[in-house]
């Protein structure tokens, strides 16, 4: 790709908004796409790459995942990204993005034709040649940008803006969150999504960076890191991230990946502090014997006062 070819994102977004993409696909439709080219971006504007389904969550602000995946799909048929499941065991799946998006919409149309008659092929002929005029709607469309932006504000997730101002977070996702014609799962909660409901308010793009770590790289699961804000929660008063962070290494030196194994560590914790708190005050209703130095000053005192009294008798 050539420097002069090189895309931009308000190229893309131009191309986007003439071919009609904000009211085709939706919010969520556009997210999705403006996240896969700032990620695309990020790699010298590759055309492919790997992704996990927890990363563009957090990159678009979309929770769901059936959400994610029914737009998802959307944007595949069309034929402005392609996408292909990882294999089992593996979470990231592979993306590619077309950066001719008006040459997409074009050949989308021929496709509808069902056959190559001579009237088909005179009608193709007849498309091609206003093909310069959808050129000129572009540059049109160009010369408004600030009035296309100022959609794509109000039409993005206000999570996916935060995210345009900063860098993007590496992520990763289970393989069973990678189907896309799988029906969402109603007992399924994001990090993201309980972050929320713990604290009243979303985590920031940096902290949940930090906490996708233990699920990526970590290999924990991701009730796990839910189950950390819960117990943070109960634990503090007011909201401290770092002890979220605390109780998941916790979990991590003590191997306790799963939700099973980190509940099965809490019961033994509290067990053994229960334990801890009994023996104590067990302890503390004994009368302590005094050593023997405290012993030779009471004897001191004792004889000081016995001679005062003789010295006053």
């Amino acid at each position: 790709m050539t420097e002069t070819a090189r895309p931009t994102l308000s190229g893309l977004l131009e191309q986007f908004e003439a071919i009609g993409g904000p009211e085709e696909f939706g919010p969520e439709g556009i997210a999705i796409m403006v996240a896969l080219w700032r990620r695309s971006a990020k790699l010298g504007w590759r055309k492919a790459w790997k992704m996990t389904n927890t990363d563009l969550m957090v990159q678009t602000g979309i929770t769901n995942k059936g959400t994610l995946n029914a737009h998802r799909k959307k944007l595949v048929e069309a034929g402005l990204i392609a996408y292909i499941q990882p294999p089992r065991g593996q979470s990231k799946g592979d993306y590619s993005v077309e950066f001719d998006l008006l040459g997409v919409g074009v050949e989308q149309n021929l496709n509808h034709f069902d056959s190559y008659s001579e009237e088909v092929g005179q009608k193709v002929e007849q498309n091609l040649d206003h093909f310069d005029g959808v050129g000129e709607k572009v540059e049109q469309n160009l010369n408004h940008f600030p009035q296309v932006e100022q959609k794509v504000e109000q039409i993005l997730d206000p999570v996916l803006k935060d995210l345009l101002l900063s860098s993007s977070a590496s992520s990763s996702a289970t393989t069973d969150a990678n189907q896309i014609d799988r029906p969402p799962d109603p007992g399924y909660e994001s990090f993201y999504s309980a972050h929320k409901r713990v604290f009243g308010f979303e985590c920031n793009p940096f902290q949940a960076q930090q906490l996708i770590v233990y699920i990526d790289e970590d290999k924990m699961d991701e009730a796990v890191v839910i189950r950390a804000m819960e117990r943070a929660a109960l634990a503090a008063i007011g909201y401290r991230f770092t002890l979220i962070t605390k109780i998941l290494g916790d979990y991590l030196r003590s191997g306790a990946k799963t939700i099973e194994a980190a509940k099965a560590l809490d019961d033994a914790f509290e067990a053994k502090k229960g334990s801890s708190v009994t023996t104590g005050s067990v302890s503390s209703g004994r009368r302590q014997q005094p050593s023997r130095q405290q012993q030779k000053r009471d004897s001191l005192q004792q004889r000081l006062r016995e001679e005062e009294a003789r010295g006053k008798g």
